[in-house]
Parts: structure tokens; C-alpha cells; sequence
């Protein structure tokens, strides 16, 4: 803890982000992308592809650990407000990260497939079609996560342990919100959980498509 809130701490993540985009910036330049015409462009958008996948499912990793954590080692207010500024932290994260996931996603599948038949056609079209029907739960479980149990828990928290809380402790109102927190907080890091598998899964999918002929080679 005393490292983490250190300047060391801003020492040690530096490198290592800049480490992370060095490895991923190699995946792109030796990816599809980097054949064909438009070079510059695809990389690029491969390459925030890239980023926004790691960005959101590396902090999504985290959010189990960060639960497991706080059970362990914070009390009564200070494990719920912690828990809410980590989600309210994940959040304004991951709505960025999904946007360009879908965005560049979008735009490589248009620039590696030259036509609509290709699609369906061709190897690379096929796996792709398995890749969109993996990420459609994984978007479900996602939203799900997002727009339903994080901001129920992070609600009935600041409504408990806020400082502008306007129920009693000994109250029903109180006991039942209290009931309500302890229910999300006990679902949420499971649900994350089933997101993060759902979201190697769509990994897989991305090495066999790496691996694939482009859609123009076997055409």
C-alpha cells in the first residue's frame, strides 16, 4: 500500500504501460492490417483494437481482486465507498474501451473483407461470424453489468454511507437497503467473472482469426 502511493509507484507503471503498447503496436504491424492498401490506417485502427481489448478486460481482471481485497482487508463504510470510487473508477473505462472495441472492430471487418460475400465465403469470413456471435453475450453480460448491478450497488452504497444519507441506521428503510448491497456486492464480482471468460473466449477467436488466410488471399 505505502508502495502503491509512492512516486515509485508512477515509476514502475510507466514503463510498463508503455512496455504493454510497444508489444501490442508488434501485433499490429505484423497483423493483417499491415497487408493491402490504406496501410497506415488499418494499423492504427488494429493496433486501438488492441488497446481498448486490453484496457478493458485487464481492469476488468481486476475487479474480482478488488472485491476479494476489500472483504479482506476494509470494514463496514470505508470496504463500500472504496468499492464504489473502484466502480465508479471501471466505469468511465470500460464505456471508452467498448466504444472503440466496436468502432475500429467495425472498420477492420469492412477493410479485410472486400465484399459481402467474403463474409460467408471465405475462411476468414467465417471465423469472423463466430468472433460477432461470441462478443453479442459478452456485450449482453457486459451491459448487464454496467447499466444494471453497478449503479443499483453503487446507489444503494452512497444512500447508506454518504455523506448526504438520509436513512437512520436502526430504520427499515436502512435494513432493507443495507440487504440490497450486500446482494449486489455478492453477485457483481461473479457476473464480472462470466464477462471476463466470455471475453477470453473472444480472444481465442482472435488468434484463430490471426491465423487465418485474409479474405482477399483465398479469394
Amino acid at each position: 500500500e505505502a508502495f502503491q502511493r509512492s512516486s515509485h509507484a508512477t515509476i514502475a507503471h510507466g514503463p510498463a504501460i508503455l512496455g504493454g503498447l510497444g508489444l501490442l503496436i508488434t501485433y499490429s504491424l505484423a497483423s493483417h492490417a499491415a497487408t493491402g492498401g490504406g496501410q497506415f490506417w488499418s494499423i492504427t485502427s488494429d493496433f486501438a483494437h488492441f488497446a481498448a481489448t486490453a484496457a478493458w478486460l485487464g481492469a476488468l481482471a481486476q475487479l474480482p481482486l478488488a472485491f476479494w481485497w476489500a472483504r479482506r482487508r476494509l470494514e463496514g463504510a470505508q470496504r463500500a465507498l472504496y468499492l464504489a470510487n473502484v466502480l465508479d473508477r471501471f466505469s468511465w473505462l470500460s464505456a471508452i474501451s467498448v466504444v472503440l472495441i466496436i468502432g475500429t472492430g467495425l472498420f477492420n471487418g469492412l477493410v479485410q473483407l472486400p465484399t459481402f460475400e467474403s463474409f460467408y465465403e471465405t475462411t476468414y469470413g467465417r471465423v469472423l461470424i463466430v468472433k460477432m456471435a461470441m462478443i453479442l453475450p459478452l456485450l449482453a453480460v457486459a451491459a448487464f453489468n454496467a447499466l444494471y448491478l453497478k449503479p443499483r450497488l453503487v446507489d444503494a452504497i452512497h444512500a447508506i454511507h454518504g455523506e448526504d444519507r438520509q436513512f437512520s441506521p436502526e430504520g427499515q428503510a436502512w435494513s432493507r437497503l443495507e440487504s440490497r448491497r450486500q446482494r449486489f456486492e455478492w453477485l457483481l464480482p461473479r457476473t464480472v467473472i462470466v464477462e471476463l471468460v466470455l471475453g477470453v473466449a473472444v480472444l481465442a477467436s482472435v488468434a484463430v482469426l490471426s491465423q487465418s488466410t485474409t479474405a482477399d488471399g483465398e479469394l
